[in-house]
This record gives structure tokens, C-alpha cells and sequence, in this order.
């Protein structure tokens, strides 16, 4: 269950679940997770991923976490819930700046 609040922000990032790279739009976000929309459920066994995006100072991240959920949406796809797991300083305050910046909203 979460305890933390989420924010919503909507950008682009690609989720990578084993060998695949999925195209994914975040729905909301904090520093200990994210719900993305992606088109299809992920079929995979492992519940390890990654998340890139590219950061507001322009760095491209690497956010690695595990799938927590899958739930279908109304509109056809699937929300799929990574908890964030090893994330260093330097990638929780890009992490932070992003998350916070104008030009998420």
C-alpha cells in the first residue's frame, strides 16, 4: 500500500522489463515511485525494472525499482506501479528537480 502522497506529472519515459523497452507515460510520481501508463501489461516473470527518463537538466536517468502493480484503465491500457529501489544522491535530487520543475506539469 502507498503512504506517501504522488504528484501528477505527465512526461515521456521508457520502462524496461527484462530485455524489452517499453514506451511508458508517467501518471503520477514521487521520490519513492511512479505510476506509468503503458499500452500493453507486462508479461514477464521478473518483477525487477527500470525506468529512463530524461531529467529537467537535460541528463537522461536511470531509475531502477520493481513492479509493485498492474491494473487495467478505463481508457484500454495498463497502469503499471514501479516502487523506486537504489537510488543514489546524485539521482534523487535530478529525480527531485524534475518532479518539481514547471515544465512537468
Amino acid at each position: 500500500m502507498r503512504h506517501q502522497f504522488r504528484l501528477p506529472r505527465t512526461f515521456t519515459t521508457e520502462l524496461q522489463a527484462g530485455s524489452r523497452i517499453i514506451p511508458a507515460t508517467t501518471i503520477d510520481i514521487n521520490e519513492t515511485g511512479v505510476a506509468l501508463r503503458v499500452r500493453h501489461p507486462l508479461f514477464t516473470q521478473l518483477d525487477s525494472a527500470s525506468v529512463f527518463f530524461t531529467a529537467h537538466s537535460g541528463e537522461r536517468l536511470q531509475l531502477k525499482g520493481r513492479i509493485v502493480r498492474q491494473e487495467p484503465m478505463a481508457t484500454g491500457d495498463v497502469a503499471v506501479g514501479i516502487q523506486f529501489t537504489d537510488i543514489d544522491d546524485r539521482a534523487m535530487q535530478a529525480l527531485l528537480a524534475t518532479i518539481f520543475s514547471e515544465s512537468s506539469h
